[in-house]
């Protein structure tokens, strides 16, 4: 089989383009693009079949290009770059070696958390076992579907004239440290699938919001969080949803809780969790965070310690968090209090009235919205609030 060549792109046809096709398929048959999906894999294959006639870097092309490269964490967005055709030659080499070689052997499968949710980037060893002994046969890691495949030689074996190997799976902290390992699959067959799960007392599922920071920067490119948007220009939830399999208005939450102001990402994430914030096809992020910031006065801080405490049971943010909730509710207070009694805008009618009663210090201006927008009436615990806060004399309260 030829080598890969580069820079192969859209539209391109010759050769080239045919040598690429013939590998594509080979990975393919194999079951290493998109090892967990046969019948995607099925589907692919047959859309490739009309472009290899024709000798075309088709749309079908690319997406294999685009599964292959997303499993191995590449950049390259479906074309093949230096980088991407030197991962296929390495893997056509220890496919297509000579006749002379010994043969080769694939191990496959995914790694998963205790929730089923894809374990990424973690480390995936395999050894061939013996009776105390173990042979390192090789070690990669997880793409972003929790996906592995891991090619080894018969020349690695602990007793080569077995002609296969004893087989153990180990998933890997970076630290090195053991999360999970397979029983010993006795007398391996050419092709092997071994999936592992990680217990949830070695290691705790990541968090929703964990998920999506991990998943977002391999495709944001030059962009931060803050930079995304959706509108007429730009469809970049639409374009990360399609690519991560994350809801839209689930990534709308993620971009808008990095463009509020004060408090961390992992407090805007939760809040807007609820029924405070609906996603709007109709409006930009830009618009949507305006109406934001605009309601945020309506939520009092029963309503915020809620919704954290539904945001830890559904594990949107880590439980690491949950000692940060008694500082998060009052800073949620002072910044909304601050806002508030804002000079610029329209003001608020708890603005208005303080003006009304006289109290122009800025000071005891935002005491009072904290407290108000803490109880949400006048309760006798404001008044008391107020009158223990430097409001004097009594008539200001």
């Amino acid at each position: 089989m030829n080598k890969i060549s580069f820079p192969l792109t859209l539209q391109m046809q010759g050769t080239k383009v045919s040598d690429l096709h013939e590998a594509l398929q080979l990975l393919l048959d194999r079951g290493i693009i998109l090892p967990n999906d046969e019948p995607k894999r099925r589907q692919l294959s047959a859309a490739l079949q009309g472009e290899r006639a024709e000798q075309m870097y088709g749309t079908a092309t690319r997406k294999i290009v685009t599964d292959f490269q997303d499993e191995l964490r590449l950049d390259g967005r479906g074309e093949i770059n230096e980088a991407t055709a030197n991962a296929l030659n390495r893997l056509l080499d220890q496919l297509n070696g000579p006749p002379s070689d010994p043969a080769e052997f694939i191990v496959k499968g995914s790694v998963w958390f205790s929730d089923k949710s894809p374990a990424a980037g973690v480390k995936v060893s395999a050894f061939d076992r013996d009776l105390r002994n173990e042979q390192a046969l090789g070690q990669t890691q997880t793409n972003r579907q929790g996906s592995y495949q891991l090619p080894y030689s018969v020349r690695q074996f602990l007793k080569a004239e077995r002609g296969s190997a004893d087989l153990v799976v180990k998933a890997l902290a970076a630290d090195g440290s053991l999360l999970a390992a397979s029983p010993i699959l006795f007398n391996a067959p050419s092709v092997s699938e071994i999936n592992l799960t990680i217990p949830a007392d070695v290691m705790q599922p990541p968090s929703l919001f964990e998920r999506i920071g991990r998943e977002l920067p391999p495709l944001m490119g030059d962009l931060k969080v803050q930079q995304l948007e959706e509108d007429k220009e730009h469809q970049d939830l639409t374009f990360l949803s399609g690519e991560t399999g994350f809801e839209k208005p689930t990534l709308a939450r993620f971009v808008l809780a990095h463009k509020l102001p004060e408090l961390q990402a992992e407090f805007w994430f939760v809040i807007l969790g609820g029924s405070f914030y609906e996603f709007s096809e109709d409006q930009s992020l830009k618009e949507q965070l305006e109406e934001i910031l605009k309601a945020l006065s309506s939520l009092d801080a029963t309503t915020v310690r809620k919704a954290l405490t539904r945001g830890f049971k559904r594990r949107e943010i880590s439980e690491a968090f949950r000692k940060n909730v008694p500082e998060w509710v009052e800073a949620f207070l002072k910044v909304t209090a601050q806002r508030t009694v804002s000079k610029s805008g329209q003001p608020s009618f708890t603005k208005l009235a303080l003006d009304h009663a006289g109290i122009a210090d800025p000071d005891k201006q935002e005491i009072f919205a904290r407290l108000f927008n803490e109880h949400k009436a006048l309760t006798a615990k404001l008044l008391c609030g107020s009158a223990s806060r430097t409001f004097a004399p009594q008539r200001e309260i």
